[in-house]
């Protein structure tokens, strides 16, 4: 675990990232706040879908063949 410090930069206050985390200058991440307070930062990646081809990615409803038993479809 690494412990880092909020510093000021100009009108912002950056999180410095230590070099040994391999992230790139520049890269973008997401910031999700927990209730707790706590921070979680996840890589923004490139759109895995950007170059799929129409259909390539499909994959059939595995569902098809069941019945609805009892009263489920009244809960829906």
């Amino acid at each position: 675990m690494k412990i880092v410090k909020i510093r000021k930069e100009r009108k912002s206050i950056v999180l410095a990232i230590p070099k040994s985390f391999d992230s790139k200058e520049g890269q973008g991440f997401f910031l999700i706040e927990k209730d707790s307070k706590s921070i979680i930062m996840v890589p923004k990646i490139k759109n895995p879908f950007e170059h799929a081809k129409d259909g390539e990615l499909y994959t059939p409803d595995l569902n098809v063949d069941v019945i609805p038993f009892d009263r489920e479809l009244d809960r829906v």
